[in-house]
Formats: structure tokens, sequence, C-alpha cells
């Protein structure tokens, strides 16, 4: 009774309902996942995750703290399964890594089995040149020492990403102002998917 009346003194009810720190909701599920190539991480793809989360929307980041001692393949294959839409940022090097193909021609998969949105933005791209770009890329796929079905499914996926309206970087002033419109765009695409 003694016990009960003095922690009842030392900790006021009213003190529990002020926080002391916030603690971020974790969402069960990323809503956007970026794919860029290595160098394009330096630059534009680094600045596009800001952009989104400032409006609540949940990235999936590939060198998040949270994938420290986690099966990365594991978690990255769950959330391009679980991810509403898909944000390959195609630049001229993106070819020339295998794990950007093998994510490209995954995207793929997941729009056909699950729905998900592909928004490609091709960066520092003339698209008025395809052809040239194709054969670009097709160089880069060959360097890579996979059988001819893989380099067959990875040009195929580049056919169809180049087959998709998206944003082009050079109709933006910069990276900040692409960044800022593609965030205006998946927030309103968002906002369908939940219609």
């Amino acid at each position: 009774m003694v016990v009960e009346k003095v922690s009842s003194i030392l900790s006021p009810p009213w003190i529990e309902q002020i926080p002391m720190f916030r603690k971020k909701r974790k969402k069960s599920k990323c809503e956007v996942f970026p794919l860029s190539s290595p160098a394009t991480k330096k630059t534009f793809a680094s600045h596009l995750p800001y952009h989104l989360e400032r409006e609540n929307i949940s990235v999936f980041r590939d060198d998040d703290q949270y994938l420290i001692g986690k099966d990365v393949d594991r978690e990255v294959r769950n959330a391009m399964d679980h991810c509403k839409i898909f944000i390959p940022i195609i630049s001229e090097d993106f070819a020339s890594s295998h794990d950007c193909l093998d994510k490209l021609v995954q995207m793929f998969k997941c729009v056909e089995e699950n729905g998900q949105k592909i928004l490609p933005v091709f960066y520092e791209v003339d698209l008025s040149r395809k052809k040239e770009l194709r054969d670009h890329f097709w160089t880069d796929m060959l360097r890579h020492d996979v059988p001819g079905e893989t380099r067959q499914r990875w040009l195929e996926s580049f056919d169809r990403v180049f087959s998709i309206a998206g944003f082009v970087s050079e109709n933006f002033g910069n990276g900040g102002e692409l960044a800022d419109v593609v965030r205006q765009h998946v927030i309103r695409l968002i906002a369908d998917l939940k219609l």
C-alpha cells in the first residue's frame, strides 16, 4: 500500500502521456523500389529517396542499415514482390551491371504476376538514338559471362522498358527538379492504386 502510494506520487499519470522520443513507424512493405547502376547511385538516384520519403512514401534501399545481418537477396526479392512502383533509372552504364540487368528482368516478372507499375527514368540517355543505345547496351551485356538465354531476357527487358513512357532527365533543369516531378507523379499513382 505504501509502495503504491509512493510510486503514484513519484510518477504522476500525466508523465506517461509525454513521449520521450517518437519511434518512426515502420511499414511492412516498401511502396517504391528504385533501381540504378552503381555510378548513378552516387548522383540522381541518391536524391530521389529523400524526395519520396518527405511525403512518407517508403522506399527500398539496398544500402540501408536495416539490411545489416540479414539475407540481402531475400530482402530484395521480398521488397520487389511487395512494392507498388518500380523506378528503374536507366543510364549509359546500366547494362554494365549484371545485378541491374537481373533485377530489371525480375521487375517485369513481378509486374506480370502482381500488377505493379513501372516508371522509368532515362538519366542522361539520348532517347532519339534508340538503336545506338540498344547496340551499346548489347555490347555491355556481351561482357558478362552468362548463357545466351540470359542475355536475351536482358535485351527483351530493355526493349520493354524503352517502350514505356518515362521521365527524361534532359527535359529538366537539374536532378532536383526531376526528382520533384517523379515524386509528384508517384504520389498521384499511389493515390490511384489505393482507390
